[in-house]
């Protein structure tokens, strides 16, 4: 039985090549199921040697294009005959199958319906149960009556099929916009894109022995001096501009004493505010799949502002219409004190940073008239001020249309870079843990 897709190569050993211009015309079509199976006849179709061993195939296949080819058995298999049909036809693909569900989907729990099925196929498995009902399916010398009672018998043992059957076709739509979202995100890492508009062919991608000196040369340019140390802290594979490419964070240190990770590449940044202790405050393990994505947000910011130079002007209406919005006295935390630190403007969302104070309303029975001018107790602090809450936090909101704010620790850099992250909701260039800020 094959294993997870996760247990995959990075390189492409079977890929077609497609002009970006024929992906995008696939990208565009408005049918998520018609989507789903071009993009999979694209990516698999004539992509390996017809008679090549399964086996030897899946070894060869990168985790992308093991969810394409596992998702496209389940689906076709579930919608013609139900999940048990799937296990007994692609039994080879059935582990695979919940990884894929769980990779590519993350909105709606199908493959926890799918994990319960699996807690009952196994035993199936495991006691020949499975193997018995095969040998009476396929033997030429049964009755349709007893090769069918036999397959019917499988499902009976599964009684966890019908609700993942029922749960899966009220989910197909959301299912098949997830996992297109999944794959043209990860598009560089299924098959090769040609002709991709602005991309010069002339620019080889950065390797990781050249790094160190491309990255000390970017910050002498960018700091005025060379660095004292400079070395690869992590590197990994990405899609970036439908190109499969390798970015780097670099770990150095400056002759003042000044230490930080940057990132190289097709993206190379530095983030001058941010420094080693900082890292570390966000998280102990400072997650080195977020940082790559923390920084991707940090590009996605500076090409929006080149193309609207007017996103961190001030809104003070929309401000204004947020902050009541924040402050209706129907929620239970309320911020006070607040001063607007730095607006931006991000396509449809607008992102506000602000500090002050947060009120613990829900103990407060009268409506309070100023949320200006609002003395504190601290949560564990012993004082005879009325109100208690938190004090001194920088917040920044999360949405356009439904304000809610974060409570950022560290002050106002570590909230600026929370901005960032919601930035690469959904962009995001790598898998990775939560922070904890």
């Amino acid at each position: 039985m094959l294993s997870e897709i996760s247990k995959s190569v990075k390189k492409l050993h079977f890929f077609n090549e497609v002009k970006e211009k024929d992906l995008s015309k696939i990208e565009k079509i408005k049918n998520e199921e018609e989507k789903f199976w071009s993009l999979s006849s694209l990516i698999l179709d004539n992509a390996y040697p017809a008679d090549i061993d399964i086996e030897d195939l899946w070894k060869k296949l990168t985790k992308e294009q093991k969810l394409v080819l596992s998702m496209g058995h389940l689906i076709s298999e579930v919608k013609n005959g139900g999940v048990w049909q799937f296990l007994f036809n692609k039994t080879i693909y059935s582990f695979a199958a919940y990884e894929s569900l769980k990779e590519s989907s993350k909105r709606n729990i199908l493959y926890l319906y799918y994990d319960k099925v699996m807690e009952q196929f196994v035993p199936l498995l495991k006691n020949n149960v499975y193997v018995e009902i095969c040998q009476i399916f396929d033997d030429p010398t049964k009755t349709d009556e007893e090769r069918w009672a036999a397959y019917n018998r499988g499902e009976e043992q599964l009684p966890e099929a019908k609700n993942f059957n029922d749960q899966f076709f009220k989910d197909i739509e959301k299912l098949y916009v997830d996992v297109n979202k999944y794959i043209i995100q990860n598009i560089a890492k299924s098959l090769k894109v040609t002709d991709i508009k602005g991309v010069k062919k002339e620019n080889a991608p950065l390797k990781r022995k050249e790094a160190p000196a491309y990255f000390s040369k970017y910050l002498q340019e960018t700091l005025g001096k060379e660095p004292e140390e400079c070395s690869v802290y992590y590197g990994v594979k990405v899609t970036l501009n439908k190109q499969a490419t390798d970015l780097f964070l670099m770990k150095f240190k400056m002759p003042d004493g000044y230490e930080s990770i940057g990132i190289a590449g097709e993206l190379t940044y530095i983030l001058q505010s941010l420094n080693m202790e900082e890292i570390n405050r966000m998280h102990k393990k400072h997650h080195k799949q977020e940082l790559v994505n923390l920084y991707y947000g940090y590009h996605l910011a500076q090409e929006e502002l080149k193309k609207n130079p007017e996103a961190l002007k001030p809104q003070p209406e929309k401000w204004a219409e947020t902050l009541a919005k924040l402050q209706d006295p129907q929620n239970s935390q309320i911020p006070v004190n607040v001063e607007l630190k730095e607006t931006f403007q991000y396509e449809k969302d607008t992102f506000f940073t602000f500090s002050g104070d947060l009120l613990y309303n829900d103990e407060i029975e009268e409506k309070l008239s100023d949320y200006t001018h609002i003395e504190l107790r601290g949560v564990n602090e012993k004082s005879d001020l009325r109100y208690k809450g938190e004090k001194n936090l920088t917040m920044r909101t999360q949405y356009a249309d439904k304000p809610e704010f974060n409570r950022m620790f560290g002050g106002r850099a570590l909230s600026q870079f929370a901005i960032y992250k919601r930035l690469v909701r959904g962009k995001k260039l790598v898998k990775d843990n939560p922070w904890g800020f």
